[in-house]
């Protein structure tokens, strides 16, 4: 296992205009339901990325009434806060630093507390600490290169690994080199396989200003979240 710190982006405050995307949130279990939000610097790279892995149409029109200036939610709700789309032209990206961490194994866990485990060769993930609205939030972004998860079932004994499915919220772009879906003794299939995140996630919300440190356990297994989603 291996994780450094490879480049402290941004030292110093900048202003930047940063939205915030608050949709319903496929990683809940259905009888608790609720919302997720996440950060984007641009809506147009967003729509890119996002409206082809949506099957819903209602929620791409939700989506665009609340661009277009409406109070609308994605949700059983008319609170202002869970707005599907949020600007504020006074936020500010405060620090942002990049870490990759290497050849390691994690448990991610779905909505019933059920884990699976997975193998990642690398996962590189940015950092950013922001102030938006009047809190601070530290976010990120990250890409996954080579990623396999252990199976329980297989055809014999050697037969360990298999493709990492995707069940979460569509913010990720999955590319499997091997769509076959079999079984296999090593990772090696796996190795081209990617998970590229297009929004940023949130990690911690405060009110205070928070520190901007590298990811523990619990952390990372909140940001992949959306690789196991509800029920994988």
């Amino acid at each position: 296992m291996h994780q450094i710190a490879i480049a402290r982006l941004y030292l110093w405050q900048r202003s930047e205009d940063m939205y915030k995307i608050t949709l319903y949130d496929y990683c809940c279990n259905p009888i608790c339901d609720g919302t997720e939000s996440f950060f984007v610097d641009n809506l147009e790279d967003f729509e890119k990325n996002w409206k082809p892995l949506v099957k819903d149409e209602e929620r791409i029109k939700r989506y665009e009434k609340s661009k277009n200036g409406e109070v609308i939610t994605d949700y059983y709700s008319d609170d202002e806060n869970l707005n599907i789309v949020q600007m504020d032209s006074n936020s500010k990206v405060i620090d942002e630093v990049e870490y990759e961490k290497t050849n390691f194994d994690i448990d991610l866990y779905n909505a019933y507390n059920c884990s699976s485990k997975y193998y990642i060769f690398s996962l590189k993930y940015k950092l950013r600490k922001i102030a938006f609205k009047g809190d601070y939030y530290i976010i990120a972004k990250y890409k996954i290169t080579g990623i396999a998860e252990y199976t329980w079932l297989s055809r014999n004994e050697s037969d360990k690994y298999e493709n990492a499915s995707f069940y979460g919220n569509p913010v990720c772009n999955v590319k499997y080199s091997d769509e076959s879906f079999e079984y296999y003794p090593t990772t090696e299939p796996f190795k081209e396989d990617t998970i590229d995140s297009f929004v940023w996630h949130i990690v911690w919300n405060r009110k205070d200003n928070v520190v901007l440190d590298e990811l523990n356990e619990e952390e990372l297994q909140h940001l992949l979240r959306d690789i196991i989603g509800e029920a994988g």
